[in-house]
């Protein structure tokens, strides 16, 4: 019967994000989980569920976070407090989370969020030459930054509960690049509009959009030669078998956050913050470590599968970001507001 229970859960999960958040937004969807599931099944189960969605594979990084949190807070809440877990989108496309956590469709995510502010920093090696621990940093200890970010948060619907350790993106290809003189007519995949196609344009690479979905035949089919992401990216989608090199350009940095919606914390008690906050705060400190083993098996992985990774030399980067400061600022000035970025910029450069 347990298991008939849990597959209704599951069910219910999907139909309240498309209609018991526009019928009844006053409830979270954690209570209305528990309401259908006595209706529909006769049997109470008096476990409270959160649903908890992110995009990556269930094999990937943040698979593992998102199980981490999973089996912590079962623990600390002794079994009242239990996690659904819908990795890959399997809620569909939640792209920055704005609406599903404004209209209470889902309870938690992990991934960039409702926020402005999270993906600005994935640029901080471009702009202020930060590095992902400078950037952990910076989210523990400077208080003024974690109001502001809490409160742009907030203003979206939800509540941050923390930010997950970093992974410098690198580039994979099919070409050997060591120097801003070999990216001359390599053709870069991007983001389609991402302001990543106008910053390899100095270099002469010819940039071409696709979906992360689509990459893999795109270099299988040679429409491109190279294309930038983490590690833990490369692997989930099996880009090492359609390149020769990785680059370790590290022009850009990942970052996931841990959010919650703000109606569903609201309504719990102050007990029940806690222990969801202590599960958050005991993941992200145990990814650390795991992030940088998952790197280090990664990379002896592509090695041992006929990958080349090569070092890209300080000096390079540094002529690199000379070019593509400029670009970015402007870009994200236009953007959010020249008095926003020099606001964050100035958080960077204080480190932390």
């Amino acid at each position: 019967m347990k298991q008939t229970v849990f597959a209704a859960l599951a069910g219910l999960a999907v139909f309240c994000l498309f209609s018991c958040g526009v019928q009844d937004p006053a409830k979270p969807v954690f209570q209305k989980i528990a309401e259908e599931s006595v209706e529909s099944t006769g049997e109470r189960d008096d476990a409270q569920y959160l649903i908890l969605t992110h995009s990556a594979a269930e094999d990937s990084l943040t698979q593992q976070a998102a199980l981490l949190f999973q089996e912590r807070l079962e623990r600390l809440s002794g079994g009242k407090w239990r996690v659904d877990l819908y990795p890959n989108d399997t809620l569909g496309n939640l792209e920055d989370g704005r609406w599903y956590f404004s209209n209470g469709s889902i309870d938690m995510r992990i991934g960039a969020g409702p926020s402005n502010i999270i993906p600005i920093l994935g640029w901080a090696p471009i702009l202020t030459g930060s590095s992902p621990e400078e950037l952990d940093a910076l989210f523990q200890e400077n208080p003024a930054f974690q109001d502001q970010l809490e409160q742009e948060s907030e203003e979206n619907g939800a509540r941050i509960l923390g930010l997950l350790p970093g992974s410098y993106r690198v580039v994979t290809s099919k070409k050997e690049i060591r120097s801003l003189e070999d990216m001359e007519g390599v053709r870069m995949r991007v983001l389609s509009g991402d302001i990543g196609s106008e910053l390899w344009k100095p270099f002469g690479m010819e940039v071409l959009p696709y979906d992360v979905g689509q990459v893999y035949l795109a270099l299988q089919q040679n429409a491109v030669d190279a294309q930038e992401n983490t590690v833990s990216i490369i692997l989930d989608n099996r880009l090492y078998e359609q390149q020769s090199y990785l680059i370790q350009t590290n022009f850009r940095i990942y970052l996931e956050t841990i959010y919650i919606s703000s109606q569903t914390w609201d309504l719990l008690s102050p007990e029940d913050q806690e222990v969801i906050q202590e599960a958050a705060d005991q993941t992200i400190a145990e990814m650390a470590p795991k992030t940088k083993e998952f790197e280090e098996t990664g990379y002896h992985f592509l090695e041992e599968h006929g990958v080349t990774v090569l070092p890209f030399p300080d000096s390079e980067r540094e002529r690199a970001f000379e070019q593509m400061q400029p670009i970015l600022i402007e870009f994200l000035s236009r953007r959010f507001g020249a008095g926003f970025l020099e606001e964050l910029m100035g958080y960077l450069e204080s480190g932390g």
